[in-house]
């Protein structure tokens, strides 16, 4: 029988240092391009945050109009900070507002804990894909946001 352990070390000494290039590789690609990754990234998040809040908008449940003319803004945070996949957990603040005489006059809003979902994070953010799911009003409040939402979520729901 031949002794091959020789061999197979040599084998996995070449193995390692391979891998090791490669990984090399990986990271000086990853150093070299941070920057354009990143920037990717931020205009995936933007173009995700404009169809969000765009979405918001066109809701009932969280804008009406009051009066003729009004603006309406929504804004939201991401109730669980590592989480940026859907569904979000988000508290949204969305209002309506009017110039009268070069005064802003705040006419109606809502500000609450919703669950968003999209189907496949990686299309172009169809308004009519979206979908959201938000807590029932009264008794049923607490026992929707327990079911609802993660305990990060909670914490932070509980802290608004």
């Amino acid at each position: 029988m031949k002794d091959t352990s020789g061999f197979t070390h040599w084998v996995i000494v070449i193995l390692i240092a391979i891998m090791s290039v490669g990984l090399v590789g990986v990271t000086w690609y990853y150093e070299g391009n941070k920057e354009k990754i990143r920037s990717q990234d931020q205009e995936y998040f933007s173009k995700r945050d404009i169809a969000i809040e765009k979405y918001l908008l066109s809701q009932k449940d969280f804008v009406w109009e009051t009066e003729i003319e009004s603006s309406k803004t929504c804004v939201f945070e991401n109730l669980e900070s590592k989480n940026e996949l859907f569904p979000l957990s988000l508290w949204i603040s969305c209002n309506e507002y009017k110039n009268e005489e070069g005064e802003i006059k705040h006419l109606s809003g809502v500000s609450l804990p919703i669950l968003l979902n999209y189907p496949n994070e990686l299309s172009y953010f169809e308004e009519s894909k979206f979908s959201h799911k938000m807590p029932r009003n009264g008794s049923l409040f607490e026992t929707d946001i327990r079911e609802m939402f993660s305990k990060e979520a909670q914490k932070k729901i509980s802290n608004h």
